[in-house]
């Protein structure tokens, strides 16, 4: 029995703002990803658990985009929530961590104000 991929509206939307050589890839890999977790298939995709904001999730890597999604396996559905190209996710990772460390040294200058005079 073969699994059934669902999207959510956003990957929906994600999907369809690609281009058609980029959307058959990710229509191969879920086939692959399909067959792989029928049994019909030995070979494993580029799968990930994932951790942190996704904890719990899967991450399919395809060409430049990362599919993230999640397996039921009781029911023989995979759910597809997002589809992102490689570089989005590098760049959202990298500007969350700035803007962190921002937002921690403000507030610790609020807190202490003697953080502000410190020179070097």
């Amino acid at each position: 029995m073969t699994y059934k991929v669902i999207l959510t509206k956003g990957a929906q939307k994600d999907y369809h703002h690609l281009e058609v050589k980029i959307q058959e890839q990710i229509s191969d890999s879920l086939k692959q990803l399909k067959a792989f977790l029928s049994g019909d298939l030995e070979k494993m995709p580029d799968i990930k658990r994932l951790k942190g904001k996704y904890n719990g999730l899967y991450r399919l890597r395809c060409g430049q985009y990362r599919i993230i999604y999640d397996a039921k396996n009781k029911i023989r559905v995979i759910h597809i929530i997002k589809i992102i190209h490689r570089q989005s996710v590098y760049l959202f990772s990298q500007l969350f961590r700035g803007f962190l460390t921002y937002l921690i040294f403000f507030i610790a200058g609020r807190i202490c104000p003697e953080m502000n005079k410190v020179s070097f």
